[in-house]
C-alpha cells in the first residue's frame, strides 16, 4: 500500500509539472506575439508618419522590413500607395523642371502621369496642364491670324503627341483646319479670278498682237506696192523722159480745142497765147514735169506773128479733145 501511494505522488508531480511548463510557453508565446505586434505597429506608424512628410523610399524601406517578417495585405496596400505617391511626385517634379528648361510638351507628359489619387498634387498638374495649354491655343491663334497654318500645325500637333487627348488642343485643330480650308477656298477663288483677268488681258493683248501683225503686214504689203509704183512711175519717167528727147526738132500741131502757150513749163505759167485746132508748132525743147505731163518749148507763127514759149504735149498728141 505504501509502495503505490508514492508511486501515484511521483505521478502526480510530473503532471504539474508538465502542465507548468505548457502554461508557461503559451505565456512566453503570447508575450512574443504581442511583443511582435505592437513593435510591428509602432513601425508602420513610423512608415505612415515617413510617407506623410514626403520621405517615400523611407517610408517604403520601412514596409519592406515589415513585410519580410510577416505578410500583411494592409501594410502591402499602404506599400503600394506609398509607390503612387512617390512616383506621381517625381513626375510633378520633373514636369516642373521641364518648365523651367522651357520645355512645355515634355512638362505635359510628366504632369499627366499624376494619378488622381494624389489630389493635392493632381489638382496642381492639372492647373500646370490647363496654363500650358491656354499658353498652346493662343500661340496657335497667333499663328492662324497670320495664316501661318503649317506652324500652327506644328504647335497643336507636338502638343496633342504628349496629350492626345486634350479638349482644348483638339478643338483648336478642328478651328485651326476649319480656317485654312476657309482660307484655302478664298485663295482658289481669289486666284480663279485673278486666272480670269489674266486671260482676258492675254486674250486682249493677242488680238491686239494680231491687229498689230495684220497692221504691220498692210504696212508691208503698202510699202512694197508704193516701192513697186515708184519703181513703175521711175521706169514710166524714164520712158516719158525718152519719148520726150524725140520730140526736139520735130513739128506738131495742137490736137485739143485750144492749146496754151505759156511762159514757163507749168500750169501756173503766164498764158501767152491760145493756139486754135491744127496750129502748127515747132519743137525746140522739152521738159518732164511728171510721167503725166511733158512741156515742149515751141516756136510758133499765128495771127502774122511768131511766138516762143511752152505748150503741154497733151494738147499736141490727141491726150486732151
Amino acid at each position: 500500500m505504501e509502495k503505490r501511494s508514492e508511486s501515484s505522488n511521483r505521478s502526480g508531480g510530473n503532471k504539474k509539472k508538465i502542465l507548468l511548463a505548457v502554461i508557461s510557453a503559451v505565456v512566453i508565446v503570447a508575450a512574443v506575439f504581442l511583443i511582435t505586434m505592437l513593435n510591428g505597429n509602432k513601425m508602420v506608424k513610423q512608415a505612415d508618419s515617413l510617407v506623410a512628410i514626403g520621405k517615400y523610399e523611407d517610408g517604403i524601406a520601412v514596409y519592406d522590413t515589415i513585410l519580410t517578417k510577416k505578410m500583411s495585405v494592409e501594410v502591402l496596400n499602404k506599400r503600394e500607395k506609398a509607390i503612387d505617391l512617390m512616383e506621381a511626385n517625381e513626375n510633378y517634379k520633373r514636369g516642373m523642371e521641364s518648365l523651367d528648361n522651357n520645355d512645355q510638351y515634355k512638362a505635359v507628359k510628366y504632369f499627366s502621369k499624376v494619378p488622381e489619387s494624389d489630389k493635392k498634387l493632381y489638382e496642381k498638374a492639372s492647373n500646370e496642364v490647363s496654363d500650358i495649354e491656354d499658353m498652346t491655343a493662343s500661340e496657335a491663334e497667333e499663328l492662324i491670324a497670320s495664316k501661318d497654318f503649317a506652324g500652327a500645325y506644328t504647335v497643336v500637333n507636338e502638343h496633342l503627341k504628349v496629350a492626345p487627348n486634350s479638349a482644348k488642343i483638339n478643338n483648336m485643330k478642328e478651328t485651326l483646319i476649319a480656317k485654312e480650308k476657309e482660307v484655302n477656298e478664298k485663295n482658289a477663288a481669289a486666284k480663279a479670278e485673278e486666272d480670269k483677268k489674266i486671260a482676258q488681258i492675254k486674250n486682249e493683248e493677242e488680238k491686239q498682237a494680231k491687229v498689230a501683225e495684220a497692221e504691220k503686214r498692210n504696212q508691208e504689203a503698202q510699202a512694197l506696192v508704193a516701192a513697186k509704183n515708184k519703181e513703175t512711175e521711175k521706169w514710166e519717167l524714164e520712158q516719158a523722159k525718152a519719148v520726150a528727147g524725140t520730140l526736139i526738132g520735130s513739128i506738131r500741131y495742137v490736137t485739143s480745142e485750144i492749146g496754151n502757150l505759156r511762159d514757163a513749163p507749168t500750169l501756173n505759167g503766164n498764158l501767152i497765147d491760145k493756139l486754135p485746132n491744127g496750129t502748127e508748132v515747132y519743137i525746140m525743147d522739152t521738159h518732164v514735169e511728171n510721167i503725166k505731163r511733158t512741156w515742149c518749148r515751141v516756136e510758133v507763127y499765128v495771127y502774122g506773128n511768131y511766138y516762143t514759149g511752152w505748150i503741154s504735149y497733151n494738147t499736141l498728141n490727141n491726150s486732151i479733145p
